[in-house]
């Protein structure tokens, strides 16, 4: 194992390597890393009984144990693997495996300190294991690399907030726990900062943040079925949705769960990728996606009367024949479903149409656009009712 001193722009940081003995592709941890020390305990295949190589600070020097290089596979089992306790920078050097079934007991325990260090693992896989944040409130635990979920795992910030800039993959069940204060919206998050392909389920207990640089993928079957966003915590996003429509349903009335949590909330940064926002309304062809409800469907877009997957002339054609006449269908005309065709279902029409045309080479033949001055000017006189105020969530 090597410990090396690198420069940063502020100052020098310390980044230690922990590598695997050449002879051992893979070590198994037999027993708790001890109290303010942070180190595998294993007997590897081959190898010397006790073998405990470490990531601590011991000054920048260079350590060289016999017969190492880079890489090898370290697995937890119940037992826990602590980080140094310091603020530097460290990286581990090689697949970390954590499948603990032990909960807080076992797996990776964060005992760091201050809020400039990162912990670097890039091949971090969760089997079933648990990472912990048990340090200081004022202890940022930021994790970088990439990890994959293959069996249901869990992130805890038990103690302090945590930072995943990690690049999350796999299809296994992603648990963000419930910490030691739930109530206080100031600590003990877990923020997501990468780009996550992670098609299992994110299940929310504690306090869940989607960074601004952050990106959750939901992959789109049958009807109800996808990945989702669940759990009695709360979660705000920032960041951006990908809906992979490869094997979607295309069934108008079809719908989605993506978000069900206890509380919540998208911030003005938030947005679906290759969608249009209308009020909180995100949709591409056929599908919608409404933040009030954290529910995707397929439905006719906002604007869109006869549900053929464009906002147009013919649409607000049907809205003129109809025009201050009774409506039980949107196909009338009634975009709104307050049972009337008027000014409030032409002002949602001309919206769509606007925001469909700023996105379009498509324009109005000269004929369409002289009729749709007239029909407004119509429409002002006899419409009667305002467009409705929306409601707040």
């Amino acid at each position: 194992m090597a410990i090396r001193r690198a420069a940063g722009s502020m100052s020098a940081f310390l980044t230690t390597v922990l590598v695997a003995p050449a002879f051992a592709q893979f070590v198994a941890d037999k027993s708790d890393a001890p109290i303010g020390n942070s180190s595998f305990h294993s007997s590897a295949p081959q190898a010397t009984a006790g073998y405990a190589p470490m990531w601590t600070d011991d000054g920048g020097a260079t350590h060289e144990f016999p017969d190492q290089t880079a890489g090898g596979t370290y697995t937890t089992n119940d037992f826990r693997l602590r980080t140094p306790a310091d603020g530097q920078s460290y990286e581990f050097d090689g697949q970390l495996v954590l499948n603990n079934a032990n909960a807080r007991e076992g797996g990776l325990m964060y005992k760091g300190q201050s809020n400039t260090g990162v912990i670097t693992i890039n091949d971090l896989v969760l089997a079933g294991g648990h990472i912990a944040h048990q340090n200081g409130t004022g202890d940022l635990f930021q994790l970088a690399g990439n990890i994959s979920v293959t069996a249901p795992s869990t992130v805890d910030a038990k103690q302090g907030n945590i930072e995943i800039s990690s690049a999350i993959s796999g299809s296994g069940d992603l648990t963000i726990a419930a910490t030691d204060n739930n109530a206080d919206a100031t600590q003990r998050i877990v923020t997501l900062l990468g780009e996550n392909t992670l098609t299992g389920n994110v299940n929310v207990s504690g306090k869940l943040r989607l960074g601004t640089t952050g990106s959750l993928t939901f992959d789109i079957g049958s009807n109800g079925v996808n990945n989702a966003v669940v759990g009695t915590g709360w979660a705000e996003f920032n960041g951006v949705f990908h809906f992979d429509l490869t094997g979607a349903s295309s069934t108008l009335g079809d719908s989605w769960t993506i978000v069900d949590v206890a509380a919540p909330s998208f911030g003005s940064s938030f947005g679906v990728a290759g969608f249009t926002e209308i009020n909180d309304v995100w949709t591409s062809g056929m599908y919608r996606f409404a933040e009030s409800t954290g529910i995707l469907s397929v439905s006719a877009a906002p604007g869109d009367v006869n549900g053929d997957g464009f906002v147009n002339d013919v649409d607000y054609q049907i809205i003129l024949a109809h025009l201050e006449q009774p409506a039980s269908s949107r196909g009338e005309g009634d975009l709104n479903g307050d049972g009337v065709v008027n000014l409030n279902d032409f002002a949602e029409w001309r919206l769509a149409r606007e925001t469909a045309s700023a996105n379009s080479t498509m324009v109005p033949e000269p004929a369409a656009a002289g009729q749709l001055v007239a029909a407004a000017m119509v429409l002002v006189v006899v419409g009667g009712r305002g467009r409705r105020r929306r409601t707040p969530r």
